[in-house]
């Protein structure tokens, strides 16, 4: 479960201060751990900074951590993911023309309403989020590989996302203790305990496998310089299909469980 308060968090993710209240957080200017500014609100619409920490299965807490997106306007705070920036801005700066111009746009919505107020929820939601969201950033530039590689880190989030907040299989702390896992393969698979631990059915089990299959035959093709746009939209296209197939009905069932 997750204890939720509001926090001062520094831009690069240090969580100062937390209270019950975000009124009475202190009001410091800078970090004193990295000297980087401190925020109480969100830059852009003003609304309280939500800080989360999970209880473990042995009764111990995690740190105390804060959302990447704002939750009322949707803007990324100033320590949100940074890597799509990064890369769109050399886009700007080094690839002449069309590349660096922001035209294309993904089809299809990845996270509905519903289903994005349930992986708020999770504990691994906003990497899923982001991942996707720093896709369609690449998208919009036409930087086709890293968007493809966004995108395929995201339907592997959307596995340990459900793994975590269906069964309690947490992929993340057991990579901690030791155990390395893959998406699709190897002796520690994601796919396998999907189908050892969890209610999915063989076309969601199907996405992932094509997908781990297409990832290595297109990172072959990026060093030939072939990754294109109909790659990454198929990539887009399964990580739509597994987020619906995984959270729809969690979605359904949590409405329920509210009224």
């Amino acid at each position: 479960m997750a204890e939720v308060k509001f926090g001062a968090v520094c831009v690069n993710e240090h969580v100062k201060y937390v209270h019950d209240s975000s009124e009475d957080l202190p009001a410091i200017p800078h970090c004193d751990d990295c000297g980087q500014p401190v925020f109480r609100q969100c830059p852009e619409c003003n609304a309280p900074i939500p800080v989360r920490r999970y209880s473990k299965s042995d009764g111990s807490k995690t740190r105390w951590q804060a959302k990447r997106y704002c939750y009322q306007c949707g803007e990324a705070y100033p320590w949100g993911p940074g890597r799509a920036g990064q890369l769109i801005d050399k886009a700007q700066r080094y690839i002449p023309g069309p590349a660096a111009e922001s035209s294309p746009t993904p089809s299809g919505i990845i996270f509905p309403t519903g289903i994005m107020q349930y992986l708020d929820e999770t504990k691994y939601g906003d990497e899923l989020v982001s991942h996707a969201r720093d896709g369609d950033s690449c998208y919009r530039y036409s930087l086709w590989f890293p968007a493809l590689t966004m995108y395929i880190h995201a339907i592997e989030w959307a596995a340990i996302t459900f793994l975590e907040a269906e069964t309690g299989i947490d992929i993340i702390e057991k990579e901690r203790d030791g155990v390395n896992y893959y998406l699709a393969g190897g002796e520690h698979s994601i796919v396998n305990e999907l189908i050892r631990h969890a209610d999915v059915d063989q076309k969601t089990i199907s996405v992932i496998n094509s997908t781990n299959r297409l990832e290595r035959r297109w990172v072959a093709h990026h060093k030939s310089g072939q990754t294109r746009r109909d790659d990454v939209d198929a990539v887009r296209g399964r990580l739509e299909t597994l987020v619906e197939s995984l959270f729809r009905t969690l979605t359904i069932k949590a409405q329920e469980d509210e009224e």
